[in-house]
């Protein structure tokens, strides 16, 4: 089991630190939207999965889903947002 999972307020500490940078050094148009988009979406499949037997979590805080999950879905949502965005641009170099 990973150490973050045993200890859930330091990994949400660690993903709001992560996003916060990301906004910080890299801000882009509409990365609200996108960090909506990834907070709700995300933990929706979690939460059809889970209790369905697809997989388990071994600290949850709501319906079986951890309080740092929709913050993960949003920082692996701005960070591949940045990925495609700038793909174009690593296939000409």
């Amino acid at each position: 089991m990973s150490w973050y999972w045993s200890h859930p307020v330091r990994i949400v500490a660690a993903f709001i630190v992560e996003i916060v940078l990301i906004l910080i050094f890299n801000k882009r148009k509409k990365d609200w939207v996108w960090v909506g988009v990834m907070a709700i979406l995300g933990p929706m499949v979690d939460l059809i999965v889970v209790p369905n037997g697809g997989w388990s979590y071994p600290v949850s805080f709501v319906a079986g889903i951890p309080l740092w999950l929709p913050l993960g879905y949003v920082a692996s949502g701005l960070l591949m947002r940045r990925i495609v965005d700038d793909f174009p641009t690593f296939k000409k170099r």
